[in-house]
Parts: C-alpha cells; sequence; structure tokens
C-alpha cells in the first residue's frame, strides 16, 4: 500500500506541473545561429583610415592616356589634406616630357610624307605640320578640390580586407608647351630632326577620378586619370587671304599610377 501511494503521489505532482510548463511561450530569437552578429565583425565595419584631417604625399608616374601626335612620359607629386570625412584640398606639380609618335613620322605619317616629297622635290621642301594641337605638354600645376564619398572594403579572407577609396576631383591651374619644329635633315636616317620651341604658359581646368587601395597603415596604391582642358587658337583656313586663328577647346588625358603615404 505505502509503494503505491508513493507512486500515486509523483503521478500527481507530474500531472500538476504539466499546465504550467505548457503555460510558458517559448521565447523567439530572430538570430538563433548568431548569422547578424555585427558585433563579432569588426573588421568589416569599422572604417580604419579616416580622412578627416588627413593628410597624404603622392608620387605618380604620368602618361598620357589619348595620344594625337605626341605620347607623353613623366611624374607628378602632389599633396592633399582632409578637412572633412569626405572633402579635401589637392596641390599637385609635374612634368612630362613628349615625342611624335609613329603615326607622324612613320612612312604613312605626315612628316613621313612630307619626307618622301622632299625626295622627289627638293625645290619645294616644307616638313613642317600644319596641324590643331601640334603642341606637347610639358609642366604642370594645378590646385583642385577632391572629393570622396565612397570608403569600402573587399573580405578577402575571414581576417584580412582590402580598404578601398574612390574619389573625384576638379581644379584649376597653369602648364607649359612646347611646339616641336621639323627640319629636313639629310644626314639623319629619317630625313629630318625635330627641334623645340617653348611657348607661353596657358591656364586650364582640370577634373579627373581615381581609386586609393591601402596596404599598410600608412601607404596606399593609387590610380587616376585627369582631363586637363584649355582654350587654344588655330587658323583652320590657311589658305584666305585673310588669314585669322580661331579660338577653341583642346585638352590633354593623362593616367597616373603609383603611392600616397598617409600622415
Amino acid at each position: 500500500m505505502r509503494k503505491g501511494s508513493m507512486l500515486i503521489s509523483i503521478f500527481s505532482l507530474l500531472v500538476a506541473a504539466l499546465p504550467a510548463q505548457a503555460s510558458e511561450a517559448p521565447k523567439y530569437d530572430s538570430d538563433p545561429f548568431g548569422d547578424f552578429d555585427v558585433d563579432a565583425l569588426p573588421l568589416i565595419l569599422e572604417q580604419r583610415f579616416v580622412s578627416k584631417g588627413a593628410s597624404e604625399l603622392g608620387l605618380l608616374f604620368q602618361t598620357s592616356l589619348i595620344d594625337r601626335y605626341s605620347a607623353h612620359l613623366g611624374g607628378l607629386l602632389d599633396y592633399t589634406y582632409f578637412f572633412t570625412e569626405t572633402v579635401g584640398l589637392n596641390v599637385s606639380g609635374g612634368y612630362a616630357s613628349g615625342s611624335l609618335s609613329g603615326l607622324v613620322t612613320g612612312p604613312e605619317g605626315v612628316i613621313g610624307q612630307a619626307v618622301t616629297k622632299c625626295q622627289q622635290e627638293p625645290a619645294d621642301c616644307d616638313l613642317q605640320p600644319n596641324l590643331p594641337d601640334f603642341k606637347e605638354l610639358t609642366y604642370v600645376a594645378s590646385v583642385s578640390a577632391i572629393w570622396a564619398p565612397l570608403y569600402g572594403k573587399v573580405n578577402i579572407v575571414s581576417e584580412l580586407a582590402l580598404n578601398l577609396q574612390v574619389y573625384g576631383i576638379a581644379g584649376a591651374g597653369i602648364h607649359g608647351l612646347r611646339k616641336p619644329v621639323v627640319n629636313r635633315d639629310q644626314a639623319s636616317l629619317e630625313g629630318f630632326v625635330v627641334d623645340y620651341e617653348n611657348l607661353s604658359p596657358a591656364p586650364h581646368a582640370t577634373f579627373g577620378g581615381g581609386l586609393k587601395i591601402y596596404i599598410l597603415d600608412e601607404l596606399a596604391l593609387r590610380a587616376e586619370a585627369r582631363g586637363l582642358f584649355y582654350l587654344d587658337k588655330f587658323d583652320f583656313a590657311p589658305d584666305d587671304a585673310d588669314p585669322t586663328e580661331t579660338l577653341y577647346l583642346t585638352n590633354y588625358v593623362m593616367g597616373q599610377f603609383g603611392l600616397s603615404y598617409r600622415f
């Protein structure tokens, strides 16, 4: 009897406990596996390279991207200071050396054809091309505003993120120009020699954009393209009795690649 009473008591207690357990609703968990635990991903959310108050010094290789008659190679040094997280001031200066392209000097080019004509008609020999934009860029100095609205990361592996910054740039400055002067030279293999006449500096407007990839805390790879626009004059109707030079807008497009040091 005593054993039977004990079993009845235990059964009664279990039955009494069932309603209490059933009345407790399960707790809702929107992220049961921790997939959205952003606190565990500081590498992705943290902006490691803050722009506000930062200075950057850039050393860039420079080359012309769109060539008419001459290809340019040179270098550019610039300094950038960010007043806010996205807006800064850029001061740049550089030098490029131009050389006439093979499309001009080759046998089918303007100068190449003129050399052939000189060989056939020595009395009427003029190798100097009469073309608009037959000039080469030399030095460049600009002051520009820089706007860097986009900062992002590429997560390569779980503990390594590539920090990127995209920016635009616009400003104004001055640049130097020189004019190639082509003369007959029978002693040379090409049949001509090129001298240069330095021209007066000209004002320009510039704008472009670029990308920075931070590889160290203070060092970033950098690539950008800048257009340089200015007004020039040329006589588009040289055979007219009253020659008149016409004002027109022209440009150079330069690509720049190098390093930026942040301090």
